[in-house]
């Protein structure tokens, strides 16, 4: 207990035998009764907070064995520290499911080219596969721009209808968000779209292409007026560049692209001097068990494809590990994931897999063990409500009753 602490609860119990002492543990008046309530009210919150408080650290140490007091200011940090773990992994696992499915989708279309199809196969190999600290090996160098561009002119015949395609693809984005733009964005984007437009008329594009061209303009040019574009109107616009096997292929095979691109960028940020400093900062600040399960799972993904089990399970555990605390209720992703889908997520998967549902789980009993914590915390600062308020209306109240004692009783 500081000094501090000591003197006020000193102070608090001798004002209160002064002031019993004073008015001879009577009320003569209505101030008197009112003082006197007060009093008892800010001894008795003082009591019942103090002690409390100590009552609720000494449940909180025996709820579990693994549960450590963090303190409150440490709370927030930590949290943020779960999150990063959380993300950690799922940034190592999340990015290829997506990359599966396209593939996959890509596959079942049946008409693909073989061309088209080892492209995409590429592309899933080199987003499953992780770097090293030290980049990439060399069999892992990412894909080269005219791969994708040989992939795309196997399924869309020719130069010129890839060209339409993507003019046309911009024309269709170019509406979504206008309402937001300042006027000269706005004529920026008119002008950049009225070349588009010039684009597909100089490649011949048929006249469902170039009447979707033309709304898209005219829309742009006139503010305030409200687009009447549809979703039929761009497929339309697609239809003379292909069938319908065609135009689908060309859009997965972008988003393939797309996701390549991605990951290249976030491998040239990570192998940064700076992030390279950051994770020896890291490990050496004792974040070394985190860093080798990170390892271990990019490890198990270059083998195995990533179990649909533990993608959705990892669905469930980011959100709840990116809320805030709550100090009534629970919040709608911490009651959508229990312990029963850990358990059902285990069982669906191998013993190489459940080690990574494993560490989810137990970021999630951590931040669950920093929620306890945090409403005992707030639970353990309810009495301020009531001794501080009561505290300064007996401090107003008792310069008040000294100063007309001092005016109309003098000394």
């Amino acid at each position: 207990m500081s000094v501090w602490l000591r003197l006020h609860i000193a102070a608090a119990y001798l004002g209160l035998a002064l002031l019993l002492l004073h008015c001879r543990a009577r009320a003569d008046s209505p101030l008197t009764l009112f003082l006197l309530w007060l009093t008892w009210i800010v001894m008795i919150s003082g009591v019942v907070g103090f002690y409390g408080q100590k009552l609720l650290y000494f449940v909180f140490a025996g709820l579990k064995e693994s549960q450590v007091e963090v303190g409150f200011e440490r709370l927030e940090p930590e949290r943020k520290v779960i999150l990063a773990k959380g993300h950690a992994q799922s940034a190592v696992l999340a990015p290829i499911s997506e990359a599966v499915e396209q593939l996959a989708a890509l596959e079942k279309l049946g008409k693909m080219p073989d061309g088209a199809l080892h492209f995409a196969r590429e592309a899933v190999a080199f987003i499953q596969t992780a770097p090293t600290l030290l980049g990439r090996q060399r069999q892992d160098k990412g894909l080269e721009k005219n791969e994708f561009n040989a992939a795309r002119s196997s399924v869309i015949t020719g130069p010129a209808h890839i060209e339409c395609l993507d003019c046309l693809e911009e024309l269709s984005k170019a509406p979504l968000d206008v309402t937001q733009l300042t006027q000269e964005q706005r004529s920026k984007r008119h002008v950049s779209m009225k070349a588009k437009l010039v684009t597909l008329q100089k490649r011949n594009a048929a006249e469902p292409s170039l009447q979707f061209a033309r709304k898209v303009v005219d829309f742009l040019e006139k503010p305030g007026q409200e687009s009447d574009l549809t979703e039929d109107d761009y497929q339309s616009a697609l239809s003379p560049f292909g069938e319908g096997w065609q135009l689908e292929g060309d859009t997965r095979l972008k988003a393939l692209w797309k996701q390549v691109n991605d990951q290249q960028d976030r491998e040239k940020e990570d192998s940064s001097e700076t992030s390279r400093k950051a994770e020896v900062t890291e490990i050496a600040a004792g974040g070394e068990e985190s860093s080798i399960m990170i390892a271990h799972f990019q490890e198990l993904r270059r083998q195995q494809r990533i179990p649909d089990a533990v993608l959705r399970f990892l669905a469930l555990v980011i959100p709840f590990l990116d809320t805030g605390f709550r100090f009534l209720g629970r919040h709608a992703a911490d009651k959508a994931l229990e312990e029963r889908h850990f358990l059902q997520t285990r069982l669906l998967v191998d013993a190489a897999w459940q080690e990574c549902v494993d560490y989810s789980w137990s970021l999630v009993e951590k931040r669950r063990q920093l929620d306890t914590e945090y409403r005992l915390h707030r639970l353990g600062r309810l009495w301020l409500l009531f001794h501080g308020p009561a505290a300064w209306a007996l401090l107003v109240l008792i310069l008040d009753h000294v100063f007309l004692s001092l005016r109309y009783g003098g000394w």
